[in-house]
């Protein structure tokens, strides 16, 4: 319709992905890919699964015309 302005929709893949932890296991975890994304990331929760030490760090994100995404 015009003079509405839609909310576009953006599908991002996923897949289960075979990672060595830290004594050799293999774990399976999902991961997201963003053929676009200058970084990569872990949660928390995958660290302790993989027996990684975490760490923190803070970078600011944003999105299409540096849009800024609120912090999470």
């Amino acid at each position: 319709m015009l003079g509405q302005q839609q909310s576009p929709t953006v599908l991002l893949g996923t897949a289960l992905v075979h990672v060595r932890d830290t004594v050799g296991g293999c774990q399976t975890i999902r991961a997201l890919i963003d053929s676009a994304s200058q970084i990569s990331a872990i949660t928390t929760a995958c660290c302790n699964r993989l027996g990684l030490k975490p760490s923190r760090w803070t970078v600011p994100v944003t999105g299409l015309s540096s849009q800024k995404i609120p912090d999470v």
